[in-house]
């Protein structure tokens, strides 16, 4: 499954798994795909909402932008390509990209600024927010994704060895930094370049397009350069810190300067909003952050992983003696294996159960050696009650965040106080129908 029949064979797969397939050995799967785009559609109806031409269209192509970036440089460069994506209905680059994935960052990077932007932070503060509500959108995610194997990790590969329920520590932090490096980096190059600092007014296609561009192409490396290598990197490589305790390090940076930032509030975030109790769910952020985490509420109660199949692209099966070595962007060399071995690894979510012939034998079939394409099985709930103890703690905490940030917070600019005005029109209407069946009410009991 490696090659290709011509460039567009290469660039898309449509109908293989169709999703009846799919329903049968990934149904789990189908979901997340609609959640994800469905979640991408709402970020980009508050963006159009604003304006074609308003500054949250742009963030949200940005979003779009970097996301193809990313996952295209991942696939490509040997030192990172350490995943590889189940199959769904619609695959891109040679059926390592699905389109929920396409839609993944827009989905929910463009929410998280939407909330963060909500907090009136300071400029050096609100990419941090974005960093923290970002991670936990992923948090869910990242989680009950590897565990009903909608993709797969490598299995040697150091800078995914330290894992939390199977999801590498490294994982938050990517979501972390190069999420909050894409805002710095969009509002630092529109500063620059067009001096504008509003979230909404744009200042015309070709100078935000050239932000655009610029912030997508870049800020995966302002993130490696700027937050990877001199916290990540020079912890672990320099004093072999394990992964999670720097990522405790991570969240207590970011959450200190936001919460610093709060404590000193500016101008636009003393005047508090007159925003309902209900108002946060009725716009298309708040729809789409209940979905998301009904979802999974839900699927972390109903799943059974144990009847997983995922049959595509995963790491290429080999003898576990084979090695080679790892530079990394510090300087430090690593060592890992050059192959999967289904006799001796250490990825405790899959297994080989359901396959009749069982894992493959790399000694009795040396042909299978180089094969990157093949099933793995997912495997049960090692103790589903912590699982779901998990999933829901993240879960409310993430309803919880968006809730004060959308519900208690300034408004955004004018589309918002639009609909405030309407929201007040609407309660005072329904004031003055009550008043009126109240004074009808009591004319009629006079008359009795």
């Amino acid at each position: 499954m490696s090659t290709f029949d011509d460039w567009l064979s290469w660039f898309v797969h449509v109908n293989d798994p169709s999703v009846l397939e799919m329903w049968k050995d990934q149904p789990t799967y189908i979901f997340v795909n609609l959640i994800v785009i469905t979640m991408a559609s709402l970020s980009l109806m508050f963006a159009l909402r604003h304006g074609l031409d308003s500054r949250y269209t742009y963030f949200w192509l940005a979003t779009l932008l970097h996301g193809i970036v990313t996952e295209l440089v991942s696939y490509n460069l040997p030192d990172i390509n350490n995943f590889w994506h189940s199959q769904t209905f619609m695959m891109f680059a040679g059926r390592r990209f699905p389109l929920y994935i396409v839609l993944f960052y827009p989905a929910t990077v463009t929410h998280a600024y939407i909330a963060a932007s909500r907090l009136k932070l300071p400029w050096w503060a609100e990419p941090f927010a974005v960093g923290l509500f970002d991670v936990l959108i992923d948090f869910p995610y990242d989680i009950m994704g590897i565990k009903m194997v909608w993709w797969t990790w490598h299995d040697t590969d150091p800078n995914l060895f330290d894992r939390h329920y199977w999801v590498p520590w490294t994982s938050y932090f990517f979501h972390m930094s190069f999420h909050s490096s894409l805002v710095f980096l969009l509002h630092g190059t529109r500063y620059v370049i067009t001096g504008n600092t509003s979230k909404d007014k744009s200042s015309g296609f070709f100078k935000e397009m050239l932000c655009v561009i610029i912030t997508s192409s870049f800020s995966m490396g302002f993130a490696i350069i700027f937050q990877l290598l001199p916290i990540y990197h020079g912890l672990k490589d320099g004093f072999g810190l394990h992964t999670e305790n720097i990522m405790f390090v991570v969240f207590g940076l970011y959450f200190a300067i936001v919460w610093y930032a709060d404590r000193t509030p500016t101008n636009d975030a003393r005047a508090q909003n007159k925003i309902s109790k209900t108002y946060w769910w009725n716009n298309e952020t708040g729809i789409a952050i209940l979905l998301h985490y009904i979802f999974y509420i839900i699927l972390v109660v109903i799943a059974k992983p144990q009847y997983v199949k995922s049959h595509g692209m995963h790491e290429t099966l080999g003898p576990r003696s084979e090695t080679m070595k790892m530079p990394v962007v510090s300087g430090a060399v690593y060592i890992k294996q050059r192959y999967f071995d289904p006799a001796s690894y250490d990825e405790g979510y899959i297994d080989f159960h359901c396959l009749p012939e069982g894992a493959p034998n790399l000694t009795a079939n040396p042909h299978d050696v180089g094969k990157s394409w093949y099933t793995v099985c997912g495997n049960k709930f090692e103790n589903h009650v912590e699982y779901i103890v998990m999933i829901w703690s993240f879960c409310f905490l993430g309803i919880f965040a968006f809730y004060n940030a959308l519900g208690r917070s300034a408004t955004q600019e004018n589309v918002d106080e639009t609909i405030l005005k309407k929201e007040e029109m609407q309660k005072s209407q329904r004031n003055r129908r009550q008043d009126v069946t109240k004074k009808t009410g009591k004319n009629k009991k006079k008359s009795q």
